[in-house]
């Protein structure tokens, strides 16, 4: 449930229940980032997890996040994103690709999730570091 309120100089705000205050996201040259991020969120914390099948490789949102995030990287995420959380680092073109990513991912199903995982688990047992 949202809500729009106003203050007394004609700002308005719109509230998410309980109250939390919904701040929109642009970039320096005015792109809004806040429906990219929305989609982003949605596709790796709830449509990808909720279409999951048992024969999926992975099954929870932060593995899809991993995914995701490292087929964006071409490697291992955060050898390549400073800041956390990562999704809010991404610029509005880097969204639109991992958004196209986690998308792939849920219309190519099992053959796709399984592939984008296995490059980024191979990105990570070749890490130099250990990690």
């Amino acid at each position: 449930m949202s809500t729009t309120t106003g203050d007394r100089d004609g700002n308005s705000f719109r509230f998410v229940w309980p109250l939390t205050p919904v701040v929109r996201q642009q970039t320096l040259d005015g792109v809004d980032l806040t429906a990219r991020r929305r989609r982003y969120r949605d596709l790796v914390d709830r449509r990808l997890p909720a279409a999951a099948e048992e024969d999926w490789p992975i099954q929870a949102d932060h593995c899809f996040e991993r995914v995701v995030l490292d087929t964006l990287a071409g490697g291992v995420w955060y050898d390549h994103v400073d800041g956390r959380p990562a999704y809010r680092q991404l610029s509005a073109d880097e969204l639109d690709a991992a958004i196209g990513i986690a998308t792939a991912m849920l219309d190519g199903g099992r053959p796709v999730v399984a592939e984008l995982n296995d490059n980024s688990l191979r990105w990570r047992d070749n890490r130099t570091d250990g990690g």
